[in-house]
Order: structure tokens, then sequence, then C-alpha cells
């Protein structure tokens, strides 16, 4: 993931328009545990309708919670587990939920 991250970081500063760029650079972050650093592309995602909007919001989720901001990773993870396309990784996103610290 690190190297993936860093392709990403190169592609997303070249095409920094391309949501789809944007959103595999934060789950690379996310996969190379560079969390804090993976929320700002994450969010940008998940704010905005594109193809990446939900899944963005579960990456978001993943990020804010292994950068220990447990109330915005709340808030993601049941705006995932919310939507009617936020299917693939519900299961892993209520179990995610009822494990983080209050």
């Amino acid at each position: 993931y690190p190297q993936s991250a860093q392709a990403f970081r190169t592609i997303v500063r070249d095409y920094p328009d391309e949501i789809g760029y944007r959103f595999y650079f934060g789950v690379s972050l996310v996969g190379a545990k560079q969390f804090t650093e993976a929320i700002p592309p994450l969010k940008h995602c998940s704010t905005q309708e594109n193809p990446y909007k939900v899944p963005a919001l579960y990456y978001l989720g993943l990020a804010n919670t292994g950068a220990g901001k447990f109330s915005e990773a709340r808030i993601a993870l049941n705006a995932y587990i919310d939507d009617p396309e936020g299917r693939a990784y519900r299961e892993n996103a209520r179990a995610l939920l009822k494990d983080l610290p209050k």
C-alpha cells in the first residue's frame, strides 16, 4: 500500500479533478495506515455525487477510526450503513461501530 499511496499522490497532483484517483489515493493511504492523511481525499469523495461516494464513506469511517476520531467515524459509518448502496461492507461497518469507544 505505501507504494500505491505514493503513486496515487503523484496522479492526484497531476489530475486533481479526477474523483476516482482521489478515492483510490485515500484507500491506499488507509491500507498504508496513514489514517490522518487519508481523511481529506476520502471526505472530498464522500461529499459529492459520484460513483465513489458510498464506498468513500466506509473508508472515511476506517480512516477516522485509525486517526482516533471516533465521533467522525460513527457519522461516516452510519451514513454508509444507511445508504441503500452501502451493502458490500455493511456487516464490517456494523461490527466496527459496535467496537468503537464511546
